[in-house]
């Protein structure tokens, strides 16, 4: 397989051999990305062993549904996560659970709200 391939899934069936990447590891000093036992979303810092939840949202930038690649690798999401202590994780991510924990976290904008104003509700 060529590098190329390792970031996309282009040309592959099953994904990409790395499924989550920190795109600014040196920025903001977060090694990974990844879930607990419990689902919940949690980042570990460089030089540290234990990962932590401590996240107040999620942004998401972008995400894509790849059909050819297997059901656990066949969403693309690029999303930022932002930490109780002001840090900002930039993450690319395939990985279902990762993105799926990471969509619990971002904010819900009701389009009715305007709407339902108008109606005097």
């Amino acid at each position: 397989m060529a590098l190329g391939n390792l970031f996309s899934s282009e040309g592959t069936q099953h994904g990409p051999l790395i499924a989550t990447r920190v795109l600014n590891k040196d920025e903001c000093g977060v090694a990974a990305v990844g879930t607990t036992f419990l689902g919940k979303l949690c980042y570990r810092e460089l030089f540290k062993g234990f990962p932590t939840d401590r996240i107040k949202y999620v942004i998401f930038l972008s995400s894509v549904h790849h059909k050819e690649n297997r059901p656990a690798r066949s969403v693309e999401a690029e999303f930022d996560i932002y930490t109780e202590d002001g840090r900002v994780i930039e993450v690319h991510s395939f990985d279902r659970k990762i993105i799926e924990a990471a969509v619990k976290l971002a904010p819900t904008k009701d389009v009715r709200a305007k709407y339902r104003q108008g109606r005097g509700r």
